[in-house]
């Protein structure tokens, strides 16, 4: 399906193709909200590899570049999104809930590896064989810094911002 229709957008790239949602797709109602908000975005993908993430991030700034307007972008993991800007209306939902691996590093040292898109019951599930815990109850920075300030010496947070 091409996406230009009305708002002069890029045709899709055909390595996005397969992983799009459009507004008339069936699992459209699926994918186009977070607990808190309901959204209507034109186009949602449903990232499977870090190279889809990188191919939809380049996609939203050609977007941009071609219509010369700043198009709703949104990163959608969980679902949760507190601060409801993982959807938004008239824009690009990227769905990045199918990277969602959980990977040992080293269990004696704690160390593991969460991709974006993992959900905190599976991710306990999976370090649980290991004796290995999480927490939660915050998001974002506020929870970053209690849990450096508590363990510093272990814990580490990163926040990517998508500048599209």
């Amino acid at each position: 399906m091409k996406i230009n229709q009305n708002n002069n957008w890029p045709s899709l790239p055909d390595s996005l193709k397969e992983l799009a949602i459009f507004p008339n797709n069936p699992t459209y109602d699926q994918v186009r909200s977070n607990y808190f908000r309901v959204g209507t975005p034109r186009l949602v993908i449903m990232a499977k590899t870090e190279t889809n993430v990188v191919e939809t991030v380049k996609y939203a700034h050609e977007v941009n570049k071609q219509t010369n307007q700043k198009t709703p972008f949104s990163v959608r993991s969980g679902g949760h999104g507190i601060t409801m800007s993982s959807v938004n209306d008239g824009g690009i939902i990227l769905d990045i809930s199918n990277l969602n691996k959980v990977k040992i590093i080293d269990a004696n040292k704690g160390i593991v590896k969460i991709q974006a898109g993992a959900v905190w019951g599976d991710v306990a599930q999976q370090l649980s064989p290991y004796n290995l815990v999480i927490s939660s109850g915050d998001f974002g920075e506020h929870w970053c810094r209690w849990i450096n300030g508590l363990r510093r010496n272990w814990a580490t947070c990163t926040t990517i911002w998508f500048n599209h």
